[in-house]
């Protein structure tokens, strides 16, 4: 599924800056799978440092490998099908593809 990921502090700092406000906005277009047992939005850790996204808390996770600490960044909008939701992050592994989890689902933002 594609859509574009906007770091939300970046875009209000933006609209209340003088300056040209797209020119300060980080965000990324991602091809993401959805998956039923992700709760967070989950991008790989290169691509929360490239929206500039701020560590909020580690969470404990469980994955098929065992449980593990993972960072929540925040906040970012989601825009997918037309459709928005604002969001934590949960970091991945570099190598893993972003997943949209039931947060994204819950909010109405893909069926």
């Amino acid at each position: 599924m594609r859509g574009e990921i906007t770091n939300t502090y970046s875009a209000v700092s933006a609209d209340s800056s003088t300056s040209s406000a797209s020119d300060h906005v980080r965000r990324a277009r991602i091809e993401a799978l959805v998956d039923s047992g992700v709760t967070y939005l989950c991008l790989p850790k290169p691509l929360i440092e490239q929206l500039g996204l701020h560590f909020q808390r580690t969470k404990e996770a469980r994955t098929v490998t065992g449980p593990l600490s993972l960072g929540i960044y925040g906040v970012a909008k989601l825009h997918v099908q037309g459709r928005d939701c604002i969001t934590e992050v949960m970091e991945s592994p570099a190598d893993r593809l972003p997943l949209l989890g039931h947060s994204a689902r819950t909010d109405g933002l893909v069926g």
